[in-house]
């Protein structure tokens, strides 16, 4: 869940309750249902929950799905390399394939931040 007017993402666990800034977020890989949150200082937080319903939350804070498995957000990308393999590197130095079908669209959202 987002809370608009902080732009917060509030994480619900189990036993916690995690609010994190969402521009501290660098990116999300997705496996299976389990999300890893990784933050801009290389920290990393587990989520079991889709990729598709936050990609639907997270779409309006300047994020972009790069691949089946990734959610990137775009305000902590540093460098797009291209050739001969598109990758994008982040703030936190991580470096991130963005499948070919999506390459141009990431070109024109970037290109418009």
């Amino acid at each position: 869940m987002i809370k608009e007017e902080e732009e917060f993402l509030i994480i619900e666990q189990k036993d916690k309750i995690h609010k994190i800034k969402i521009d501290t977020i660098s990116h999300i890989v997705c496996e299976d249902y389990l999300l890893t949150i990784i933050k801009n200082d290389n920290s990393k937080l587990h989520w079991c929950r889709s990729l598709d319903s936050l990609e639907k939350e997270l779409i309006k804070k300047d994020f972009f799905r790069v691949s089946r498995n990734t959610l990137v957000n775009l305000n902590n990308v540093v460098t797009f390399y291209k050739r001969p393999k598109s990758i994008i590197q982040m703030e936190n130095k991580k470096e991130i394939f963005v499948s070919r079908r999506r390459v141009n669209d990431f070109v024109k959202k970037y290109k418009l931040l």
